[in-house]
C-alpha cells in the first residue's frame, strides 16, 4: 500500500518535523514490505532547509494547489469557493490527479480539510485551545475549531496522538466520533546515539557536569517560567542546581515571551544556573538527554509529548507536570510535580538531583533498548492498520505489493 503524508511543521514548529522523521523510520525499518509513504508538499512551500526530511521517505511529490504561486487572484477566488463549499474542493482535485499518477491509495496529514475523494486519515495533535483558550486569540481558536470540524466532516478516519485528545474530540464531535483512532507516535532512536559518549556536550555548549534538560520550545504553555522560578527557589536554599534549556526560541503567538524569560533570568541573578541553548542539532538533544541527570517537562498542556517519548526511546528519569497525558505515556522513574507549583517543582528537582548521577543510566537505557523495536514496531504497525481501513471503509482493496 502506498500512502501520501502531507509535509508539515518548520522553524516555527519544529514538532512537525519530528513527527514526520518518526512516522518515516518506524515505517522504514519495521514494516517496509507492508505500506510505502510518499511525502507530499505543496509546490514551492517546502521548509527551507528542512529538505533532509525527504531522505526518510520512499519518495517525494509537489503538487501546486489551485492559484499557484504569485497569483493572488486566483488564491483569492479559490479561498472564496473553499469557504463555500466546505472542503477545499480545487485543491483536493488537482492533488489527486498527482496522487493517482503515483499510485497513492490513501492520505494522511495534520489539518487534512481537504474533500478528497481518496481515503483519508486526518491527524489533529491536540485541544489545547478547548482547554488553555487565554494562550490564543479569538481569531485563533475559530481556525483552529473549523480546521477540525472540516477533517471531521471530510476525513476518512480521524487520528489522535492519546486517549485524552480521542476523548475530547468526541465530546465535542459526537456525530464523528466513530472515526476517532488512536496512534501513539514513537521517537526514533539512531543506532550510532548509543555509542558515542555523550559528555562532549559538556565544553561544546560550555556547560556544568551535572544537570536537569528541558528540551522545548519557549512557548508560554510550555511553562518556562515554573522551572526558571523553582531554580530560583532552590538558589534560596543554597542548592546549586542547573538546568539546561533547548528548543526555538521563537514565542510563537506570544512574540514578548522570551523575552520575558529572559528578563526573569537576569533579575533574579541565575544565569549561572540557567543555560539557554536555542535551536540544536537532533544527536545533540539526544546527548543532552543521556548526560542529564534526569529530563524535566513542566508543560502545561501536551497531546503527547515528543520530550518524553525522546526520554523514554534513551532511558532517563524525568520529572514531569502531572498530566493525563504525561500519565498516559508512563515513562518509567517519573517524578510528578502539580502544574505551576514551583515549589513542588523545586522539591521534586532536588530528589532527581540527589538520586541521579550525570552521564548514561545504563540500566534505564538497557530497558529502552530491550522494549524500542517491539515499541517502533507497533507504532508503525497501528499506523498501517488505520490507512487500510481507510481504503476499505471507502470500498478500496489495498496491497502490500510496493
Amino acid at each position: 500500500m502506498k500512502v501520501g503524508v502531507f509535509d508539515m511543521g518548520g522553524a516555527g514548529w519544529t514538532g512537525g518535523l519530528t513527527y514526520l522523521r518518526n512516522l518515516a523510520q518506524a515505517v522504514k525499518t519495521t514494516i517496509p514490505e507492508q505500506i510505502a509513504l510518499v511525502l507530499v508538499r505543496k509546490w514551492g512551500s517546502g521548509p527551507k532547509g528542512q529538505d533532509w526530511v525527504s531522505s526518510f521517505f520512499d519518495d517525494t511529490i509537489e503538487v501546486e494547489p489551485f492559484g499557484g504561486a504569485g497569483r493572488p487572484l486566483r488564491e483569492l477566488i479559490r479561498r472564496g469557493w473553499s469557504l463555500l463549499a466546505g472542503g477545499d474542493v480545487l485543491d483536493a482535485r488537482k492533488f489527486e490527479k498527482a496522487f493517482r499518477a503515483r499510485h497513492i491509495q490513501a492520505v494522511f496529514g495534520q489539518g487534512l480539510t481537504q474533500k478528497f475523494t481518496l481515503p483519508s486519515v486526518g491527524w489533529f495533535p491536540d485541544f489545547q485551545h478547548v482547554h488553555l483558550p487565554e494562550f490564543f486569540t479569538r481569531k485563533d481558536i475559530l481556525l483552529r475549531e473549523l480546521c477540525v470540524k472540516r477533517m471531521a466532516r471530510n476525513c476518512t478516519l480521524m487520528v489522535f496522538s492519546s486517549d485524552h485528545a480521542r476523548k475530547c474530540f468526541q465530546g465535542l464531535h459526537p456525530a464523528q466520533a466513530p472515526k476517532a483512532r488512536i496512534l501513539r507516535f514513537v521517537a526514533h532512536l539512531p543506532p550510532e546515539v548509543m555509542k558515542t559518549d555523550p559528555a562532549y556536550v559538556v565544553p561544546k555548549y560550555r556547560l556544568p557536569d551535572k544537570f536537569i534538560y528541558l528540551p522545548n520550545q519557549l512557548w508560554v504553555h510550555k511553562d518556562h517560567l515554573t522551572a526558571f522560578a523553582a531554580v530560583r527557589l532552590l538558589a534560596q536554599e543554597n542548592r546549586r542546581i542547573s538546568l539546561v534549556c533547548s528548543g526555538n526560541l521563537s514565542g510563537g503567538r506570544h512574540s514578548g515571551h522570551k523575552d520575558r524569560l529572559f528578563q526573569y533570568i537576569k533579575e533574579n541573578g541565575l544565569s549561572d544556573r540557567i543555560f539557554i541553548l536555542g535551536m540544536v542539532d537532533f544527536d545533540d538533544v539526544h546527548a543532552l538527554i543521556r548526560q542529564a541527570c534526569c529530563v524535566l517537562n513542566p508543560s502545561l498542556y501536551e497531546g503527547w509529548s515528543t520530550t518524553v517519548e525522546e526520554t523514554k526511546t534513551i532511558g532517563k528519569p524525568m520529572v514531569l507536570s502531572d498530566l493525563e497525558v504525561h500519565r498516559e505515556q508512563d515513562p518509567p522513574a517519573t517524578l510528578y510535580f502539580k502544574p505551576k507549583n514551583a515549589a513542588m517543582l523545586a522539591e521534586m528537582m532536588a530528589k532527581a538531583w540527589d538520586s541521579y548521577p550525570a552521564g548514561p543510566n545504563r540500566e534505564l537505557e538497557q530497558r529502552a533498548a530491550e522494549q524500542y523495536a517491539g515499541r517502533s514496531r507497533a507504532f508503525a504497525q497501528t499506523f498501517a492498520d488505520i490507512c487500510r481501513e481507510a481504503v476499505e471503509l471507502r470500498g478500496g482493496a489495498t496491497g502490500t505489493n510496493l
